[in-house]
């Protein structure tokens, strides 16, 4: 199960945070399908990132199961999620 909890998506930009989405909470399930849709610019991306632990959240938590992802190992995190986005990434 992946859950959100009164995320804050965005980003920190010369020091003061620039707020995307936030009071975020979900909760999905294993085998469950989700859309998400939303026209450009809204943070689909950014929440993506953000749940995949790619990026951190301005506030709230995501966990994996009972645990929140930040406590878990690359290898752990790799085990459970993977995450496929648009924009190219850098090795």
């Amino acid at each position: 199960m992946l859950e959100a909890r009164q995320l804050t998506i965005g980003y920190v930009v010369h020091g003061s945070s620039k707020i995307v989405q936030s009071e975020i909470s979900l909760s999905l399930q294993p085998g469950q399908m989700v859309a998400l849709i939303g026209p450009n610019g809204c943070g689909k991306s950014t929440l993506l990132r953000t749940l995949a632990a790619l990026q951190e959240p301005l506030r709230g938590s995501v966990y994996i199961g009972k645990e929140p992802i930040h406590r878990q190992s690359l290898v752990q995190r790799a085990q459970q999620l993977s995450v496929v986005l648009t924009d190219r990434v850098e090795v």
